[in-house]
């Protein structure tokens, strides 16, 4: 037993790091001894009056003499796991680390009363593995911040006309300690889905990192202030205001805000583009696409613009800049095929103009807008290009698996026309052929003519190349065409309808 117990003893003390030997070789380097951690306190009561000055001292023990040790020390409540959402310093080498008042406080997070907190020290060194010091609770008791106003606020949010635009934020200073108060302020909070908001920042170039706003399930009205730019924000549409001119105030000394409206929005000015976003275009909902621009005075143009209606219910809206997304344009409820009028909406993001439903069909357009008579009209000046697809697939005897569609047998189009990929052909027989496919629903299919050669392949539009010259089939045979088996790169261009095979 006595011999056991020492022999357990020595497998279980620290090792020595020792030198490589002459011929470079590193020897065994050991492992890391769990830092032991200790506190100067056991509870602190913390003092605003002392926010910046010292609070709990820590202090652990080396985990090594030899290698070059990193230290990071965690603390967080004792309620949650150590490691979840934890307070993190980074202490490099040092042994120990201070708190301040201040810095305690903030750990805790706003709880009321005596509060267990946690801590412990990770100990790291390239070549070893990491380890855990032993954990330290002590008891901490907070003090609530005394508020401390603001110079001024910022006007901010999607409701208002500076959206997050802080250096053109409307600025207000107090009328009365504590009290922020504005008249005038347009606010468009409908449509409700578009979650239009406002909110109130300390500054505007960060110098004070506060914001004030709603707390997520608070009661519209009551102000929580946060050191954050995410979120937080009142919701006006939620708690039944509707677009328009209003008063506000903001209230500190009771931490509330409260608006009144006083008046309708005044009417936008049209700008010289308008932006068309719907599925019935390339662009879809983003704001890259073809505009409507102004012609003169209330009427707007865009020429050659592609529109795809597929069963009718691709539309689109027509919106008033970029990323404002109300009001917008579209098409009244009584349009007709040969009246085409156009609704302002300001509290609802449904209607769209679906010309497809009105009887135009899918092709290319001139669109023009007058937004006096309120009036669109669609001019059909053809039919869409062909769309050419991303992807080709081979398909065929000669190929691993046979007559299967496979992601390992496709061309990539890699320009106008041009589509390019390695292919392995297997060991096949003169009459294991392929086609080339435009889709996996047997939609359409190319071949090669009779008359191709090795170095002169030939391609046809398969079906109509059969009808036309009664032959049998049109497949492109690679035994036929010399090409043994082996990985060629496949080079197709639809330009010349050529397809080309080189190694």
């Amino acid at each position: 037993m006595a011999i056991l117990a020492a022999a357990a003893l020595t497998g279980c003390q620290k090792k020595n790091i020792e030198k490589p030997d002459d011929n470079g070789n590193q020897p065994d380097a050991g492992s890391l001894t769990a830092p032991v951690l200790t506190a100067d306190k056991a509870s602190v009561t913390l003092e605003e009056a002392s926010a910046a000055s010292a609070a709990l001292k820590l202090d652990w023990t080396a985990a090594s003499e030899e290698a070059g040790v990193s230290y990071k020390l965690y603390a967080n409540l004792s309620s949650r796991d150590l490691f979840t959402t934890p307070t993190e310093v980074n202490a490099a080498s040092a042994l120990s680390h201070t708190f301040t008042h201040s810095e305690l406080n903030a750990i805790l997070g706003g709880a009321a009363g005596e509060t267990e907190l946690q801590f412990g020290v990770y100990a790291s060194a390239d070549g070893y593995e990491s380890v855990l010091s032993n954990i330290v609770k002590v008891k901490v008791t907070p003090y609530s911040e005394t508020f401390r106003m603001p110079k001024a606020i910022y006007v901010i949010g999607t409701a208002t006309p500076y959206a997050w635009d802080l250096q053109n934020a409307l600025e207000i200073k107090p009328a009365s300690e504590g009290i922020y108060s504005t008249s005038g302020l347009p606010m468009r909070v409908l449509p409700l889905a578009n979650n239009q908001s406002i909110k109130f920042a300390f500054s505007r170039d960060g110098s004070d990192p506060r914001f004030a706003g709603q707390a997520p399930g608070a009661a519209f009205g009551d102000i929580t202030v946060v050191e954050t730019g995410q979120g937080y924000e009142f919701f006006p549409a939620t708690a039944g205001y509707v677009n328009g001119v209003y008063d506000i105030s903001v209230n500190f000394n009771t931490m509330k805000f409260t608006i009144q409206r006083t008046g309708d929005l005044p009417e936008e000015t049209l700008p010289d583009k308008l932006y068309m976003l719907g599925d019935c275009f390339e662009w879809s909902w983003k704001f890259n696409g073809t505009t409507l621009d102004k012609v003169s005075g209330k009427t707007y143009k865009a020429e050659n613009v592609n529109m795809n209606f597929g069963d009718g219910n691709n539309g689109f809206k027509v919106f008033l800049g970029v990323d404002q997304w109300s009001p917008y344009f579209a098409a009244a409820s009584d349009a007709t095929f040969e009246s085409v009028k156009i609704q302002k909406c300001e509290d609802t993001d449904i209607p769209q103009f679906k010309p497809g439903l009105l009887g135009y069909t899918t092709g290319v357009y001139d669109i023009t807008m007058d937004f006096g008579a309120m009036l669109a009209t669609f001019t059909r000046k053809g039919d869409l290009p062909k769309e050419e697809p991303k992807l080709l697939y081979l398909h065929g005897g000669c190929f691993n698996p046979v007559w299967s569609f496979s992601d390992e047998l496709v061309l990539n189009r890699t320009a106008t026309g041009i589509y390019e990929g390695d292919i392995t052909i297997i060991e096949a027989k003169e009459w294991d052929g392929f086609k080339i496919w435009t889709d996996q629903n047997w939609t359409f299919w190319y071949g090669a003519s009779a008359d191709s050669t090795h170095d002169n392949i030939i391609i046809v539009d398969g079906e109509a190349y059969k009808t036309e010259t009664g032959a049998a089939d049109a497949q492109i045979y690679p035994v036929t065409l010399g090409y043994a088996p082996g990985v060629w790169h496949f080079r197709l261009d639809l330009n010349n309808m050529r397809l080309t095979l080189t190694q």
